[in-house]
């Protein structure tokens, strides 16, 4: 039995972004989950000049408050991978630093 694809989102920060450029730091657009997906996987990748620390946060409405449910800090080419157990609402990530402008950091969602 296959494992079905329920939610998948990508955000980057930094100069090379395409349509979910979000500049070199700030929240990314929250993602409504719908509670579908109960398992969520957030892959937060650096390419090889960046250095960040950033944040998973969720939310239950699209304007309302936020917690934070995972934290970290990444050095150049790294990833980390954030797993989290749902139901969940709205999810986002949050850069809090990033050493240049001129760098890329990749956050991507999967979730089933």
């Amino acid at each position: 039995m296959g494992v079905s694809l329920e939610a998948s989102r990508s955000w980057t920060f930094g100069p090379s972004g395409g349509v979910n450029a979000l500049g070199s730091t700030g929240v990314g657009v929250r993602f409504n989950l719908n509670g579908m997906a109960r398992e969520q996987s957030f892959y937060v990748e650096t390419d090889a000049a960046a250095t960040c620390s950033y944040q998973i946060l969720t939310a239950r409405t699209l304007t309302g408050a936020s917690v934070v449910l995972s934290s970290g800090t990444l050095g150049t080419s790294a990833m980390d991978i954030v797993q989290l157990t749902g139901p969940l609402s709205y999810v986002f990530p949050r850069i809090k630093t990033l050493n240049s402008t001129a760098n890329t950091v990749t956050v991507e969602l999967w979730g089933n």
